[in-house]
């Protein structure tokens, strides 16, 4: 069930949306700067320049390797927020499925332990392969809505997500931000998000040069002509105040991801990834390669 939400943040939360409407940017108490709109009714995403760690949601979703062994990145540093149940509860999964790694898309769920969420939520993103682009792209889109799934299959209100595949494991920034609000959309206008309690959708980044990359893709989906013409406003997003604005790596160019055909945009993330692209993700201590089946 719901935990973190109740009618003053409910309140709060439509505030948040007119404000942004406005074209104004959104400061937080933490001197963070979040930028929101409205997918469709009752359901908000969010971007966020904070440490994932901190957010109080109802899950966060930790950028895993198939093995759940959280020896660097985002993983290192929830298992250190969080403490020894992570870890513990992650190897009891692993113990579950007698050490069969997870596929790359899979999504798996501890607690929170001493973090601020209640659930962390574990998916395994691609490694970037340029050659494998098209796939690499379809294993990220799983990766998401696998998570959202599992989000809303644990009835919760809220999650926030990191930058799944963007670190180490080498896929484009300005890609990944397109996949990851692709499947955040795709999910908010299923069936399945219609009958969930899951209303908040959160992508949180702590580092400027991602961001910097997930702004504009955000700022280019969700910004309407009007507040368009302002672009103060429009170069403040997501930024605290104060912070020098820099150009954007990708300012004033239109990056497309490999083209995905029809069939592979609507195939049930269900089905899984091909059985040849098992890899590893985001985390320092896996071998950057892809590992066979066990």
């Amino acid at each position: 069930m719901c935990s973190l939400w109740n009618v003053q943040q409910i309140a709060a939360a439509h505030k948040l949306l007119q404000d942004i409407f406005h074209g104004d940017t959104v400061q937080t108490q933490d001197n963070s700067s979040e930028t929101v709109f409205e997918v469709q009714p009752q359901f908000m995403k969010l971007l966020k320049r904070s440490d994932i760690t901190d957010e109080r949601v109802d899950a966060i979703v930790n950028a895993a390797n198939e093995r759940l062994q959280h020896g660097g990145g985002v993983a290192a540093a929830i298992v250190r927020k969080g403490g020894r149940q992570i870890e513990d509860e992650s190897r009891r999964i692993m113990s579950d499925r007698n050490r069969r790694s997870l596929d790359v898309g899979d999504a798996v769920h501890t607690s929170g332990g001493h973090l601020p969420c209640r659930f962390v939520i574990h998916t395994v993103g691609p490694v970037w392969k340029e050659r494998e682009g098209k796939k690499c792209v379809s294993l990220l889109r799983r990766a998401c809505i696998e998570s959202l799934r599992l989000a809303a299959q644990l009835e919760l209100c809220s999650i926030a997500l990191p930058a799944i595949s963007s670190g180490i494991f080498g896929m484009p920034k300005n890609i990944c931000a397109q996949v990851m609000f692709d499947a955040v959309e795709e999910f908010s206008s299923s069936t399945e998000a219609e009958f969930s309690t899951l209303r908040d959708v959160r992508v949180v980044i702590i580092d400027d040069e991602t961001i910097s990359f997930f702004r504009e893709e955000f700022v280019r989906r969700y910004t309407s002509q009007d507040t368009s013409s302002s672009p103060t406003n429009l170069t403040a997003l997501g930024r605290p105040s104060g912070e020098k604005q820099e150009s954007s790596p990708t300012s004033n160019s239109s990056v497309k991801y490999p083209s995905i055909s029809s069939s592979e945009r609507v195939a049930n993330p269900s089905d899984g990834p091909p059985k040849e692209s098992r890899v590893d993700n985001d985390n320092a201590s896996s071998p950057n390669k892809e590992v066979g089946r066990t």
